[in-house]
This record gives C-alpha cells, sequence and structure tokens, in this order.
C-alpha cells in the first residue's frame, strides 16, 4: 500500500457559513434570564429531581425550599416545584383510597 504525500490531496477550500447554520436549536418556553443560574442552585434543583425520581417529593420539595427566594421564579425550579405538589398531590390521594 503506498501512502499518500501531501501534492497529491486535494488544496483545503475556504468556506463562508452564516452562524444562524451552526447555532443549535434549544426549544424553550421561556427567553434565557440575563443572568445565569448560579451552579449551586442547579446543583439543588437537580437534586430535587433526583428526590422525585426516588419517589420522596417531600425531600423535594424541602429541597427547592432551601433555594433563594429569587431562583424560585426561575421555570426549570418552577416545574419541578409542580411536580413535586403533584406526586405529594398523588401519594395523599392513594392514602385516603386506602
Amino acid at each position: 500500500m503506498k501512502l499518500k504525500t501531501e501534492n497529491q490531496f486535494l488544496p483545503a477550500v475556504q468556506v463562508q457559513v452564516t452562524v444562524k447554520q451552526f447555532t443549535p436549536q434549544v426549544h424553550q418556553s421561556t427567553p434565557l434570564p440575563s443572568e445565569l443560574l448560579p451552579l449551586k442552585d442547579a446543583i439543588q434543583i437537580k437534586a430535587a429531581e433526583y428526590w422525585l425520581e426516588l419517589g420522596e417529593a417531600d425531600l423535594a420539595l424541602k429541597e427547592l425550599e432551601a433555594l433563594p427566594s429569587r431562583i424560585w421564579k426561575c421555570g426549570w425550579a418552577l416545574k419541578t416545584r409542580i411536580a413535586a405538589m403533584g406526586a405529594l398531590r398523588e401519594r395523599d390521594e392513594m392514602s385516603v383510597q386506602a
């Protein structure tokens, strides 16, 4: 097998590409906030999600309640809180039926 030398390859071509072609499309219901979520708060919201996956909605709510009140308005925190409240409501309905 014979290896190719540099002059056997085609020359490089410059291509002009608009930025829009490589911008990932993220579907969001709300625009990005002007201020990014602090890492500590993001980890706390993620912990609440994990508590929900484990079926511990009350512990998920405790995680969310420990967040600073300004973070409660964040869409991610709000959706997680709504999911936790729904899980608690379902659990309460199950215990009443039993």
